[in-house]
């Protein structure tokens, strides 16, 4: 027994070991990443964010508009990088062009049916949903989309703000859209949002079910939702032992770069992904726990995802899906990889079958499977309409759709779902798109994420989706 304990002793003192050596490594190794500016280590503190101050909406997007402003001119006083978007005469400085389209935004058509609320990404802007905006206004939805707290500002504020922050933001757009809807005769109520903006918003509405004061919106559509990430996310605090001392603050970030993108943080502290890993935890335990009595009461849910996506995890996607049990109500739709370069694709992609996730996650809600799997030709993609009958994925419709893959698309991207190809920033012939910076590796060129598509080749495809899905019969009383 006493050397069985000894063992044991030893076993736990070489594994402490192998964990401390590999963590002061790792702390050590940060040291190499590009060094820290002020906007890294200093935020501006604000009281933006008591909105209890505010009577009416428009009255905190000015607010939101001036501390914008006030901040920019700030920054632009004492920066003298040119390639910094806070530069003020660097490309990337959001005023550029005039207005800065960080900032948090509504748009109001003439004759209003409902009203949406839209809810950004993880170091995003309200300026990603703006294409997707459109798409619901022009159906004649009120469009809010609220700056999270922490973004569209500088890369301490994702350290400055957490999820609770995130939450207090999305009720209190929320409480807006009921405000602006008193005016309208039954208005439909309905919430978007991409990526970490679809983890807030199942929050929202799981939290809906045991809160009767917040309102469950009739519809949710997400786009490339945080239901899954990468479990080392949870573990994003774990830098603080030592990230506090000024030789190693640098291992409080996961990368450190130039802020060069008009409406993105490049920079992305660990802090960060620890509260986002928070919300998409919370929600897991939640869905995990739901009676089916509750999961009646969720409304319909259309998620669109791309097959392959390195931000998120699909898996968790399927699997809500067969959580979600009622096959008429919930859509999900997979965008395939182009099928013309698949030759290139490691083989768990090119050996993908839609109908084996079907069945191997057992989904019951309607499947859309966006895809040239059959001609492998880029202007021959079909939307493969899926239902389970029994244990078997059923092939329900079959419909050649508009759009086509051009040379060089091999697939959607996290990152690139709500844009469209015409955007003129991020686009097809985008400013940020035209950059092709080429060199040795090694240089400190912030080059990561460059081949990484920024839009939807398919993108009026998705419009067209979601306008038809806005007219769908299904409604939550």
């Amino acid at each position: 027994m006493k050397i069985l304990k000894k063992i044991f002793l030893i076993l736990l003192i070489f594994l402490f070991s192998s964990v401390t050596t590999v963590y002061l490594y790792r702390a050590i190794e940060s040291n190499q990443m590009r060094d820290l500016k002020k906007y890294h280590i200093e935020s501006r503190a604000t009281k933006l964010y008591n909105y209890v101050n505010y009577i009416s909406i428009s009255e905190y997007i000015d607010a939101d508009k001036k501390y914008l402003e006030e901040l920019y001119t700030e920054l632009s006083e004492k920066e003298n990088d040119i390639s910094s978007k806070y530069h003020k005469k660097s490309v990337g400085n959001p005023y550029d062009n005039g207005e800065n389209l960080n900032v948090s935004f509504q748009l109001i058509p003439k004759e209003i049916k409902g009203g949406v609320l839209l809810i950004h990404g993880l170091s995003d802007s309200p300026y990603s949903q703006r294409d997707i905006a459109e798409i619901f206004y022009k159906k004649g939805y009120y469009v809010l989309c609220l700056r999270l707290p922490g973004h569209g500002t500088v890369p301490h504020d994702l350290i400055r703000y957490t999820e609770i922050d995130w939450y207090k933001n999305v009720r209190f757009g929320m409480e807006k859209i009921n405000e602006e809807m008193k005016k309208v005769k039954n208005p439909e109520i309905i919430m978007g949002g991409y990526s970490l903006g679809g983890a807030l918003t199942l929050e929202y509405i799981f939290e809906s079910l045991k809160d009767e004061k917040l309102t469950m919106p009739n519809k949710v559509f997400l786009f490339s939702p945080a239901i899954g990430i990468p479990e080392v996310a949870k573990y994003g605090n774990l830098h603080g032992i030592l990230s506090n001392f000024s030789y190693f603050n640098k291992f409080a970030w996961n990368n450190i770069s130039i802020e060069f993108d008009k409406y993105k943080t490049r920079s992305f502290p660990k802090k960060a992904a620890k509260s986002i890993s928070n919300v998409v935890r919370k929600n897991s335990k939640t869905l995990g726990k739901l009676s089916k009595e509750n999961i009646e009461k969720l409304p319909p849910i259309y998620i669109y995802q791309t097959i392959a996506d390195s931000t998120v995890k699909n898996s968790e996607i399927y699997k809500m899906y067969s959580k979600l049990d009622n096959n008429e109500k919930n859509n999900l739709y997979i965008f395939d990889i182009n099928r013309e370069y698949e030759n290139v694709f490691s083989e768990n992609y090119r050996e993908l079958k839609i109908e084996d996730i079907i069945v191997n996650y057992n989904i019951k809600s309607k499947v859309h499977f966006i895809s040239n799997n059959t001609t492998k030709l880029p202007d021959f993609i079909y939307e493969d309409v899926y239902l389970m009958e029994g244990n078997k994925p059923i092939l329900k419709n079959r419909n050649k759709i508009k759009e086509a893959w051009h040379e060089g698309e091999y697939s959607l991207s996290h990152v690139g779902m709500l844009y469209s190809p015409e955007n003129i920033y991020y686009g097809r012939n985008g400013i940020l798109t035209k950059i092709n910076i080429k060199g040795e590796d090694g240089l400190h060129i912030y080059s990561y994420g460059w081949s990484r598509i920024r839009y939807n080749p398919l993108f009026n495809y998705l419009s067209d989706k979601i306008s038809m899905n806005l007219e769908n019969e299904y409604k939550t009383d």
